[in-house]
């Protein structure tokens, strides 16, 4: 498992109580993390492009709602924090957040609008006309417009009404008819001429959550990438599907995402490399003007913990941001394999002595059990160890 601790560090003993729930055991694994060699060769082969004092300021807006899904995964929040810090480390980047919909000063300055939520904003998510007509707007005016796995969903049914005005807003869209799966995903770039694809080897694996079949005129957008899944109309054949799309309505750019329903997704260096390149080519600059932000860290306070855990036995793992909570206070998964007899166990992790003799994070959970806990942690990455 890969470990994650996130936040603050407080001095002293921290006792943290527990209330568990059970772990799916069909949960996905997270994937090994890609050769750094191997993506560097990647980004080697894009153009530098112009000189960072020689580039445009570029307006971001990232639009999130509450998470929806089990820690880990559809963790919108999450992803608008960390990604908001990484493209604002980038030279020329104005960013701004929005919950649930951008305001309309958001959408009159933004070069760029990313959705990763919900956020069709009526009933059972679907679509409602004003909001319809606002991207209509931008993306006429020249708007960027990316979204990403869920945001290309809508719980309406097309079988049941017209799915073109939505299709001409975001080039595909997938209604409540949807076929879905959790696992691993065999992503066949289709399109290696295409800028964005510049590097990318034919094949590349994920873990992660493919969505199918689209509604949409695919001769009207560019697939980049898909993935081969049972076709609906054949189910003893398989079909591509689309996985990353870009299409031009009006003067505006449009990026599809299909991926991203894992938190670990978003750390994926290929997945990066689609991803910002993507949000850069719709935004209207060289899609490689993000490539230095792929290999990039998302948070300072992101650090595996994998080896100074006893046997490798635990996983302290970031799954959410509490919203409207205490501010800099996160929700921690602490996790445990099913062990002989499930009694209690109880696990320090340790400080160096500088901090103090009581400097600790102290917690006990139960065997096979997922347990949520809050805590605030402010101790430097490298002085985090094992007693």
């Amino acid at each position: 498992m890969r470990t994650v601790y996130h936040g603050a560090v407080g001095l002293g003993v921290i006792v943290l109580a527990v209330t568990a729930w059970t772990r799916d055991s069909t949960a996905a694994e997270p994937p090994p993390a890609r050769a750094r060699a191997e993506i560097q060769a990647v980004l080697a082969k894009a153009s530098a492009g112009p000189a960072v004092e020689q580039r445009r300021e570029i307006r971001i807006v990232l639009v999130a709602d509450v998470a929806d899904h089990r820690p880990g995964e559809h963790d919108y929040p999450i992803w608008q924090e960390r990604w908001a810090a990484l493209l604002q480390s980038a030279p020329g980047v104005n960013l701004t957040t929005a919950w649930k919909w951008p305001s309309d000063e958001q959408f009159a300055q933004a070069d760029l609008v990313t959705f990763f939520c919900y956020r069709s904003g009526g009933e059972r998510r679907t679509w409602n006309e004003e909001r319809l007509q606002q991207l209509e707007r931008d993306t006429a005016r020249g708007g960027g417009l990316v979204v990403i796995h869920s945001a290309t969903y809508t719980d309406r049914r097309f079988s049941e009404e017209p799915y073109e005005r939505v299709a001409r807003v975001t080039g595909l869209v997938y209604d409540g008819a949807i076929r879905y799966r959790h696992g691993p995903v065999e992503l066949n770039v289709a399109a290696p001429d295409h800028p964005i694809c510049l590097g990318l080897p034919p094949r590349i694996a994920f873990i992660d959550e493919p969505y199918w079949p689209p509604h949409g005129d695919l001769a009207k957008v560019q697939i980049l990438a898909t993935s081969d899944e049972v076709d609906p109309a054949n189910p003893n054949t398989t079909a591509p599907q689309p996985l990353f799309w870009t299409y031009e309505p009006g003067k505006g750019r449009v990026f599809g995402c299909v991926m991203g329903h894992y938190n670990w997704t978003f750390d994926d260096a290929y997945f990066r490399i689609f991803l910002l390149r993507g949000m850069a080519w719709a935004a209207g600059e060289s899609p490689y003007r993000f490539d230095p932000l792929v290999l990039e860290s998302l948070s300072k306070s992101v650090k595996d913990l994998s080896d100074s855990i006893i046997d490798n036995a635990y996983t302290l793992m970031f799954t959410r941001t509490e919203r409207g909570g205490t501010a800099g206070r996160n929700r921690v998964s602490i996790m445990q394999p099913m062990t002989a007899g499930g009694a209690p166990d109880y696990t320090v992790l340790r400080v160096p002595p500088e901090y103090g003799e009581e400097s600790a994070l102290e917690y006990v959970i139960e065997a096979g059990r997922n347990s949520g806990v809050d805590f605030d942690l402010d101790i430097p990455e490298d002085h985090l160890g094992q007693k």
